[in-house]
């Protein structure tokens, strides 16, 4: 799989297809869908993650998800995303799109598979897939000051089971941006 570098809000590749898909027009927590997207990128790229989590992260919620019905882009046309973010990346925001997060996850990591909130059908993930899910939906929810509920949550799981669903530069990262939000 070849790397396909994150880029700035402002230019690139990534961010002209999602400006062609109208993100930068849509109202998302208080600004535009494409700065909420690159938010979510960047700090994925901040805590370590790989080039296909920061894509994934750069487009997680262009299908629409169960907190964010809009869409820019249709799961019927998945084609076009996976040209322009990779076939790994398209995957991870596919499963984010389908799934009732922010407990599709936790259920995930029990089951071993993803359940549609669209039609019930079943999508198996690894366990890689589940914590790269898991990083996305952190970021997704830092980069919106939301870390009430499951983030907290997460953190507050013991040593053991937090590193089986989140790695140790995804969870110092949090734990920076939230102390530095908090002072």
């Amino acid at each position: 799989m070849e790397a396909r570098p994150i880029l700035s809000a402002a230019s690139g590749p990534l961010t002209t297809l999602l400006h062609h898909l109208g993100a930068a027009g849509v109202t998302h927590s208080g600004r535009t869908l494409l700065e909420h997207l690159a938010g979510t990128a960047a700090l994925l790229r901040q805590w370590g993650c790989s080039e296909h989590v920061a894509a994934a992260g750069m487009y997680h919620s262009i299908y629409g998800t169960n907190a964010f019905s809009f869409a820019c882009q249709s799961p019927q046309l998945r084609e076009e995303i996976v040209a322009a973010i990779g076939r790994e990346a398209e995957h991870l925001v596919y499963l984010f799109a389908i799934s009732h997060r922010p407990s599709a996850w936790l259920t995930a990591f029990h089951e071993g598979s993803v359940v549609s909130r669209l039609d019930g059908s079943r999508h198996p993930v690894t366990g890689e897939q589940l914590r790269e899910l898991i990083a996305i939906e952190c970021a997704n929810l830092v980069e919106q000051g939301a870390v009430a509920g499951f983030v907290e949550a997460l953190l507050k799981l013991p040593a053991s089971h937090r590193q089986a669903l989140i790695s140790a530069e995804v969870h110092e990262g949090i734990i920076q941006l939230t102390e530095e939000r908090t002072k």
